[in-house]
């Protein structure tokens, strides 16, 4: 059988023959301190100990333990395939006849010591390279362990495979090693997180025949930085984070996910996903709880007819603003999606919640993500919808009780009744944010507003001030176009008219630091004032035209919300039109 240069000796007892090898070859597998020995006192026929110790290649090694009188065909076969390497082995075995190796009493005990150890395939298609591993062979199972290099850091892992108690099972692999975070993100073309940095992994592989895989994970997300485009959300690098899984895998294609968990910091996630494999698509998911910032919920999603994912979720609160301000401003094409929902709150901008919610959000077909909304607001019912135009957000807001809506919503308790419609355009996103507005209350009151009340002070306008601390002032519309960013409130144009008063409004609010900049016009007996107005030609010459009126004063308010300044300028305080237009003309050149 190829054994050559042998150098030893050979001892010969009463109870035993004893045959010493210090050097020698087999093929070439160099021998080294190696022995056979027979017991000659045993009952039955003498059988031999065989113990063998050399070095060589990895390959010849395995060839040599498959022929006889080794043959250890069947613990060689859970090796991986194509491992290749230098070997230091150990084999320590009495050796049977092909017929009983069977039996309960055929032991054996092999060990390979491996250096420069490449094992290609490793684990999700990449190899294992630089490895330094230990192979255990015996009856009962194979045991494989040790370190390398995978995906350039390192890695350590242990291997077994039993071979008597589930012939469908290859092997049990536990390793523990650290990930590129990218490599993550990589994965799976569902995956909906990116990941920079290291991500250490303790993972426990069972492999089964057929070609399936399962496999559990816990990933410590401490050094890694960990975002979520879609929900707005991101975990900067230093923050405690950790991820649980269970996986299931056919011919290494993800088909479920179950028991996955992901905690940090201000999100929380419990899921269950099933894949399609041809389509590397979900198919569907169970989410238990998930939590986000404000967001709470439940509910699962379904890969419908279309090609269309419908979801239904439930919770207690959903913050639409953390979803938007990218997600939703984007003309981009994503999976196309239906998503039905009932929120006991629904958060919207830096308003108090909608309560008792229903929404629906469209993005498929002409739909560029739709959103209807409804729900109440102060026991008031209201209504939201929105929708993409190219790459503008645009939304509409109606409710039947403007008071009551801009009661709940903390804006004003000043405002009785009404009809309110608010239409407007949201570009932009972060602090580049604008959002322009037209609003429209019809058919309204106002009482106890102090700071009106200021205003019609200054301008001596008595009878209007006790008839607003009393039962308020009517008015029949007031229309404004106001534009919101994250740093200023900028009402551009502003009118409130009734039939006692007529009210203009212009300027801006800082919301870092609350100033205030406003000035209007105040316009006593509005509708008297537009009927001398319909007079031919002495009508606008006396009134000033729309908006102003015979008799009417400008206001200016500065300081803050809390403290404002209210001043009546006293060149146009209840002058005529012509002669307020030659003041205005004429005030800044004589300053």
């Amino acid at each position: 059988h190829g054994l050559s240069g042998l150098f030893g000796d050979i001892s010969i007892g009463k109870e035993q023959v004893l045959v010493n090898v210090y050097n020698g070859k087999y093929q070439d597998i160099s021998l080294s301190n190696s022995s056979i020995r027979f017991d000659l006192n045993s009952s039955t026929s003498a059988k031999p100990n065989i113990k063998f110790t050399g070095y060589g290649d990895l390959k010849s090694i395995i060839t040599f333990m498959r022929e006889e009188p080794l043959g250890l065909e069947k613990n060689i076969n859970s090796i991986p395939e194509n491992i290749s390497g230098n070997a230091n082995f150990e084999v320590d075995l009495k050796p049977q006849l092909p017929q009983q190796r069977e039996s309960v009493d055929y032991t054996y005990l092999a060990k390979i010591n491996l250096t420069d150890v490449m094992i290609p395939n490793f684990l999700l298609r990449d190899d294992l390279s630089d490895g330094k591993i230990t192979l255990s062979i015996a009856p009962e199972k194979t045991e494989i362990s040790g370190i390398g290099i995978y995906n350039g850091a390192p890695i350590s892992f242990s291997q077994e495979k039993p071979l008597s108690t589930n012939p469908s099972l290859n092997y049990k692999r536990q390793l523990s090693l650290i990930s590129a975070g990218k490599k993550l993100s990589t994965l799976h073309s569902s995956m909906p997180f990116n990941a920079t940095g290291p991500i250490p992994l303790e993972l426990e592989v069972t492999n089964f025949s057929q070609g399936v895989s399962k496999v559990s994970g816990i990933l410590n997300l401490q050094n890694t930085k960990l975002s979520i485009p879609r929900l707005n959300w991101t975990k900067p690098s230093g923050a405690a984070g950790r991820l649980k899984f269970n996986a299931l895998l056919q011919n290494n294609i993800l088909k479920n996910l179950t028991n996955l968990n992901l905690v940090s910091a201000d999100l929380s996630l419990d899921v269950d996903m099933s894949f399609l494999p041809v389509k590397n698509k979900i198919s569907s998911a169970t989410i238990h709880n998930f939590q986000i910032g404000k967001n709470k919920m439940r509910g699962s999603v379904e890969l419908g007819g279309g090609g269309i994912y419908r979801a239904k979720l439930f919770g207690p609160r959903l913050n639409i603003s953390q979803f938007m301000s990218e997600t939703l401003h984007s003309n981009e094409l994503q999976e196309p999606y239906l998503i039905e929902a009932k929120f006991d709150d629904v958060f919207l901008w830096n308003l108090t919640p909608i309560q008792e919610t229903a929404l629906t959000i469209k993005n498929f077909g002409q739909y560029k993500s739709n959103i209807k909304l409804s729900g109440h607001v102060g026991n008031k019912p209201v209504n939201i919808t929105s929708w993409l135009n190219d790459e503008i957000r645009e939304f509409k807001l109606s409710a039947q009780d403007a008071g009551q809506v801009l009661k709940g919503f903390e804006i004003t308790d000043s405002i009785s009744g009404g009809l309110l419609s608010i239409y407007g355009k949201i570009t932009g996103t972060g602090l580049k944010e604008v959002t322009k507005t037209n609003i429209l209350i019809e058919n309204f009151g106002v009482k106890d507003a102090p700071l009106f009340t200021q205003i019609l002070n200054a301008t001596s306008l008595v009878g209007l001030v006790n008839t607003l601390r009393g039962k308020g002032i009517r008015f029949q519309t007031l229309r404004a176009d106001v534009d919101f960013t994250p740093n200023k409130i900028e009402i551009k144009d502003s009118f409130a008219s009734g039939a006692s008063l007529g009210v203009s409004t212009g300027g801006a609010i800082d919301r870092n630091s609350d100033q205030i900049s406003i000035k209007g016009m105040i316009v006593p007996a509005y509708i008297l004032n537009r009927i001398i107005d319909q007079i031919p030609l002495v009508g606008r010459i006396l009134t000033g035209g729309e908006k102003e009126g015979l008799l009417a004063a400008e206001y200016l308010i500065n300081g803050t919300r809390d403290e404002p300044d209210v001043i009546v300028n006293p060149l146009t305080a209840f002058t005529p039109g012509f002669l307020r237009a030659f003041v205005k003309a004429t005030r800044k050149p004589l300053e």
